[in-house]
């Protein structure tokens, strides 16, 4: 079993909404349900489940956090948590937005390194901040290339490559024509904050995000101690700076940590949820 299997039971699913308001008033059975449900579906090496309800969480740890090693995971244990980076990079830009430090609609020609031309549609249509942050920027799924056969997960491309390649780069689609998933477009939204933030992308993710949550251990470079609980699999990445990919999939986190950052999503009041959840485009307006 891969790590990326591990991640996605881990986190991706386990993370899935889980309606405990349709449960009795204890939802234990339904919880440990859903829990044997999704380990018999993939039989992952190990699992962890993060259930949020209101103020109230409940957690299940099942399996072993490396193959072999009889280490059950828990609270503690550090996740990559793959894609669900985005989900942070798409509240930052809400975040920054908020502030009037940006605005959704701006072009990433803006924040472009000196020199470097972003690539137009057929008619000058830009690629705007809006539609990198919902796939709709005409990037390519990936950075055309290989990564580097000793390269870890997430270490490639750079900051720099990547914008080296977007200087000579073709669009696949005119940006807001068409829907197509794009690591590589949620990597310059992330360089974009940055430059309208003022400040590394990690450094705004831990003063607007994590730190006022108490999400001490969702980094980007995690320490040898936090390596230590890592979950992985077969033949894993090392554990080690993921900043490269830091808007798409570099992000490493906790159970306990995203049940933090959950009931902040949750919360009735939450400003992201007030700002963020609207409609950008309609399925019937794209291809």
């Amino acid at each position: 079993m891969q790590a990326r299997h591990i991640i996605s039971l881990s986190l991706s699913l386990g993370l899935l909404p889980l309606s405990v308001h349709a449960a009795a008033t204890d939802p234990t059975p339904l919880i440990d349900q859903y829990t044997r449900q999704l380990r018999a579906a993939a039989q992952p090496v190990g699992l962890t489940l993060v259930v949020v309800d209101g103020n109230r969480t409940w957690q299940r740890y099942l399996g072993e956090t490396h193959y072999g090693n009889h280490t059950p995971p828990q609270s503690d244990t550090l996740i990559r948590i793959a894609s669900l980076s985005k989900l942070f990079t798409g509240e930052m830009l809400v975040s920054l937005a908020a502030d009037g430090r940006l605005s959704p609609n701006d072009p990433l020609q803006k924040y472009a390194p000196a020199g470097v031309a972003v690539p137009q549609g057929g008619k000058g249509q830009v690629i705007r901040l809006i539609n990198l942050a919902t796939h709709t920027s005409g990037l390519p799924r990936e950075m055309p290339g290989e990564r580097p056969a000793d390269a870890p997960v997430f270490s490639w491309p750079t900051t720099g490559q990547r914008w080296q390649w977007l200087a000579q780069g073709r669009l696949n689609a005119v940006p807001g024509t068409r829907a197509a998933y794009s690591n590589l477009a949620f990597d310059f939204l992330a360089d974009a904050l940055a430059r309208a933030g003022g400040k590394p992308y990690p450094v705004l993710l831990r003063e607007k995000i994590t730190a006022p949550l108490g999400m001490s251990n969702t980094t980007f470079t995690p320490s040898a101690a936090q390596c230590a609980r890592l979950m992985d699999g077969i033949d894993a990445s090392p554990c080690t700076d993921s900043q490269s990919a830091e808007g798409s999939g570099g992000l490493y986190s906790t159970p306990h940590d995203m049940a933090l950052w959950l009931q902040a999503q949750l919360h009735p009041k939450s400003p992201v949820l007030q700002r963020a959840q609207q409609m950008v485009y309609r399925r019937r307006d794209l291809r």
